[in-house]
């Protein structure tokens, strides 16, 4: 049981080997999150979250405070 997670199949990782890559790894080219929209099932429909083009952006607080949308 890892992290607690109960696994009835007894699954082993397996690590992650250059072969179990489906593309080739360009080093030249990146990905970059700037928003996140149109979401669905949550009481932020119609609204977005612009994130930092660099470094990290974290959405915090406690329950019923408005993380997602209201």
């Amino acid at each position: 049981m890892a992290h607690g997670i109960p696994d009835p199949e007894k699954q082993e990782p397996l690590p992650l080997a250059e072969g179990r890559i489906p593309v080739p790894i360009q080093s030249e080219i990146g990905i970059q999150l700037l928003v996140i929209k149109n979401l669905r099932n949550v009481n932020a429909e119609n609204q977005q979250l612009e994130v930092g083009a660099k470094g990290l952006t974290t959405v915090y607080g406690g329950n019923g405070s408005g993380k997602s949308g209201g």
